[in-house]
């Protein structure tokens, strides 16, 4: 074997072993690319499944205000003028009752639910219902008046 041969050999494998060394980087890099897309769509959609949780979250509490003030109502607090409860841990709801001036039977209930309130900035949602009340609000069972038993 004279010497020619001999290197031509012995650089053949090494430019083999390179281009693959090479192949394996080149692979490699867009498999992380890959992946880093894959996990950055996976938390994008994860942030906006939360917000939305939480934005429904804030409309049930909202509903629910409204719900609570209307019982109080119906119930003879006929001086109730709202409150702020938390229904859930890290929930704000906050009642508002409203007399029309020209009509004292209609009444607004404004309800401003915040969830979660331990964030920062506080998300709100605000829900708000017209309500005329009778002279004698009684609950309703089924479409009938209820009669109930009073308590002593």
């Amino acid at each position: 074997m004279n010497e020619t041969e001999r290197l031509v050999t012995f650089s053949h494998p090494t430019r083999r072993l390179g281009a693959s060394l090479i192949a394996a980087i080149v692979t490699l890099t867009v498999v992380s690319l890959v992946m880093v897309l894959i996990a950055s769509r996976l938390v994008s959609n994860r942030i906006q499944e939360n917000a939305r949780q939480q934005r429904i979250q804030r409309l049930w509490l909202a509903r629910s205000g409204i719900e609570v003030a209307i019982q109080r109502l119906h119930a003879g607090s006929s001086d109730y003028k709202g409150e702020t409860l938390e229904l859930i841990p890290h929930s704000r709801v906050s009642i508002r009752i409203e007399s029309e001036p020209k009509d004292k039977t209609l009444i607004h209930i404004h309800c401003e639910a915040a969830y979660p309130s331990n964030q920062s900035p506080v998300k709100k949602l605000a829900v708000s219902k017209a309500l005329r009340l009778d002279s004698n609000p009684q609950p309703k069972k089924n479409g009938k008046d209820a009669e109930e038993p009073d308590e002593e």
